[in-house]
C-alpha cells in the first residue's frame, strides 16, 4: 500500500505542476477573466487538498 500512496503523491505533483504551468500562461496572455478564475480555483483547491492526503497517507503507512 505504500507503493500505491506513493505514486498517488507523485500523481498529484505533477497535477499541481502543470495547473501552476496552465494558470501562469493563461494569466501571461491575458485570458484570465472571472469564468477563468471561477474553472481554476477549484482545480487548484483539489490539487493542493490531494496533495496533503496521499502524504498523509503515505506517511501513516509504515
Amino acid at each position: 500500500m505504500k507503493t500505491a500512496a506513493l505514486w498517488l503523491c507523485i500523481s498529484f505533483i505533477f497535477y499541481l505542476i502543470g495547473h501552476l504551468i496552465w494558470t501562469i500562461f493563461t494569466i501571461m496572455e491575458g485570458n484570465a477573466d472571472f469564468k477563468f478564475w471561477i474553472i481554476s480555483v477549484p482545480f487548484a483547491i483539489f490539487s493542493i487538498f490531494g496533495l496533503f492526503a496521499s502524504f498523509k497517507l503515505y506517511k501513516n503507512e509504515r
